[in-house]
């Protein structure tokens, strides 16, 4: 609460009253000098209070109100059944005692593009887990084999939709679904596997992670399936992260998928980058904040834009880092001067990682290099971070969305530990 920019507002006999205030710590917020919301209406029923309002998205008032900006932002709200006789003071808003709570959310996010699902063309199939008895420790990642539509001829997937088994929300963390080689053997069956590749299957088809709501593609994007050097199989992997270490939870959830003959004017892509997941990526305890950085170099790009004979546009990404992750962006870089963000939340929330559509999209070109950052808290820490697949370890990774398709479908690096060795002052390493 200390430190929030606050508005109380409230309906008594008719009237509807609407206050701007700062919080200074576990007493009443007191009044903003400049009170810059504006009250546009406000009612009560027997069930609710509703109470209409605005203001500036970058306030005159940076003092007490805070910028709201397309990062997450952590919302508080409290009430109390009691209205308050003055606007401020002993008399004013009382306590809210157990009537509160939090939550995270992307108030300006892009609206995502829309598809008529009542469109007879649309078509739908579902990837789901087989009842998979959830292992009672920290983290589990788990592999499920699946055959794709068979089709006669090229169709476009163009929208993704989570499928979480209700009250199963706590432990399943993301889905990932991987595309196997054209023409290799699929592993078979579902079982175990502690990281990826796994098999021939390297390429992301689809990702999801906790909280997001799934994705539409724009009308002139979609995925290709069902031409010959396309995917017959996939393997989805679930990670499961259960620190409770519960031992009766099954799970059946997965991911939807809307496809259609309709075959829009590009194919669609996924290009990870970021730090690849390693114990090298040491992050250091009692840190306010801690960068790392990842490089993909045009050395890596160029090769595969030069096959491909033009640019790629990105048109939507998701940032993905773990528990003391506070930031992600990645950063365009061009003739050597930083142009844009591809993907950027400087107030991460590892609770929700939602695709996020680009407008205007960006476009790499050859000679273009980008730098994936993430910044790291780890106040309360007292031993080393580092990277892995567990969510109390760490990553640092955005799925970027593009099109034309190109060849590469990772561009990662990791930091050089001996470096780390010698800035954190460590004398000697023991193998």
């Amino acid at each position: 609460m200390t430190g929030s920019d606050v508005i109380i507002g409230w309906v008594k006999d008719g009237q509807a009253y609407l206050t701007d205030r700062y919080a200074e710590g576990y007493f009443q917020p007191r009044l903003d000098a400049s009170q810059d919301v504006e009250l546009l209406s406000g009612y009560e029923n027997g069930t609710h209070t509703v109470l209409r309002f605005r203001r500036r998205l970058r306030p005159c008032d940076t003092t007490d109100d805070r910028e709201i900006t397309e990062d997450t932002l952590r919302i508080i709200w409290s009430f109390n059944d009691v209205d308050p006789v003055a606007l401020d003071g002993p008399d004013g808003p009382q306590y809210h005692s157990s009537n509160r709570g939090s939550k995270s959310v992307i108030l300006l996010q892009k609206s995502p593009p829309n598809l008529d699902l009542q469109d007879g063309n649309v078509i739908t199939f579902d990837m789901t887990n087989p009842n998979v008895k959830v292992p009672s420790r920290d983290t589990t990642y788990w592999c499920t084999s699946f055959q794709l539509p068979v089709l006669d001829k090229k169709h476009h997937l163009v929208k993704v939709e989570p499928l979480v088994q209700p009250g199963n929300e706590g432990v399943v963390h993301h889905i990932l679904i991987y595309q196997c080689s054209p023409g290799s053997n699929p592993p078979s069956g579902n079982q175990e596997c502690s990281n990826m590749p796994w098999g021939n299957c390297r390429a992301i088809m689809a990702a999801w992670a906790v909280g997001g709501t799934g994705y539409t593609y724009p009308d002139h994007v979609g995925f290709s399936m069902g031409t010959v050097d396309d995917a017959s199989y996939v393997v989805m992997q679930t990670h499961y992260d259960n620190p409770q270490r519960l031992n009766d939870v099954y799970d059946n959830s997965g991911l939807r998928f809307y496809y259609t003959p309709d075959v829009r004017q590009y194919d669609a892509g996924i290009l990870e980058v970021g730090i690849q997941v390693n114990q090298d990526h040491a992050i250091p305890p009692q840190a306010d904040t801690y960068d790392s950085a990842a490089y993909c170099y045009k050395e890596c790009l160029d090769p595969f834009l030069q096959q491909l004979g033009e640019p790629i546009h990105v048109f939507a990404s998701m940032l993905h880092a773990h528990q003391v992750g506070v930031g992600v962006r990645t950063k365009l870089v061009r003739n050597g001067v930083m142009e844009t963000y591809i993907g950027r939340d400087d107030n991460y929330d590892f609770n929700l990682q939602e695709t996020r559509f680009l407008y205007p999209e960006v476009t790499i070109k050859e000679g273009d290099e980008l730098i994936t950052e993430c910044s790291y808290r780890t106040t309360a820490q007292n031993i080393f971070t580092f990277g892995g697949e567990a969510s109390s370890e760490e990553m640092c990774q955005n799925y970027l969305q593009y099109y034309p398709r190109f060849k590469l479908e990772h561009c990662d690096s990791l930091p050089y530990i001996l470096h780390g060795v010698e800035f954190f002052g460590i004398t000697q390493l023991d193998k």
